[in-house]
């Protein structure tokens, strides 16, 4: 009986002692959850504090992103009417360039005709100088003929005798107011070839004042009386003033003396 109760006091004792100590273990567990739990609610804190500063920052970033998205939005808009502008400012200067090699086209076409057209004027330029440096050259072939021919008729000319030529033997004339003139002209020919007259000409103080043409035939050595009318047309005359001269196609020329003609 005595052994029970020791027993029973000893459980008792045993279960004081395990009490005691789990309040011991349960006291040190409260409080390292306690540390634990108040260490939790510091990261909480400063976590949410943390949230809370990403959230304003993601706030700020969203109406950042919300402003940047409009820019860009009007951005978009700008280039998309910049691009269609451009695209047909492109097309515009683009149909301008097809026109200008058009025309460049055309323009080297027309300087390639234009240099046909210069090489062939060049061409015909030189031939016209080839022609003239031959026309130069015959000219100046037939002023050298010319002139060895001037010498030998001046040369013939010198030659001719002294007794050759023609003369005039005789000049009739009127003095009949405005019919006033010469009638007719006896020429000799005193030359041994016959010669031909081919004008009578009458001259007051160098002024031709009447001519006639005549084609009188004259034999050599031979005499030929032409009549012909030749007024003095209102020239008013004094004495010794009045020239008749008479040409011949060989040449011969023969004046007569003074001619008293009056009005």
């Amino acid at each position: 009986m005595g052994e029970r109760k020791m027993i029973g006091r000893n459980v008792v004792i045993g279960l004081g002692i395990i009490c005691i100590i789990l309040a011991i273990v349960l006291g040190g567990v409260i409080v390292n959850y306690t540390s634990v739990v108040n260490g939790k609610d510091n990261i909480i804190a400063t976590n949410n504090a943390q949230i809370e500063t990403l959230t304003n920052e993601k706030s700020q970033l969203q109406t950042w992103l919300d402003g940047n998205r409009t820019l860009l939005d009007q951005a978009q808009i700008w280039l998309q009417a910049n691009v269609t502008y451009y695209n047909s400012q492109i097309n515009s200067k683009n149909s301008q360039i097809t026109l200008l090699n058009s025309q460049i086209t055309s323009l080297q076409n027309q300087i390639a005709n234009l240099n046909y057209q210069v090489t062939n004027l060049q061409n015909q330029i030189a031939s016209l100088n080839s022609q003239i440096i031959n026309l130069q050259n015959q000219y100046a072939n037939l002023q050298s003929d010319y002139n060895k021919l001037m010498d030998n008729y001046t040369q013939a000319l010198a030659k001719i005798p002294q007794d050759k030529g023609i003369s005039l033997d005789s000049v009739t004339y009127v003095d009949a107011g405005g019919l006033a003139g010469v009638t007719e002209v006896v020429v000799r020919n005193r030359g041994v070839n016959a010669t031909t007259v081919i004008s009578m000409k009458l001259y007051w103080n160098n002024d031709l004042a009447s001519s006639v043409a005549e084609n009188v035939t004259i034999a050599g050595n031979s005499a030929a009386d032409i009549k012909a009318y030749l007024p003095i047309n209102g020239y008013n005359s004094v004495y010794d003033t009045w020239l008749l001269k008479v040409y011949t196609l060989e040449g011969y020329t023969a004046t007569s003396d003074p001619l008293p003609i009056m009005m």
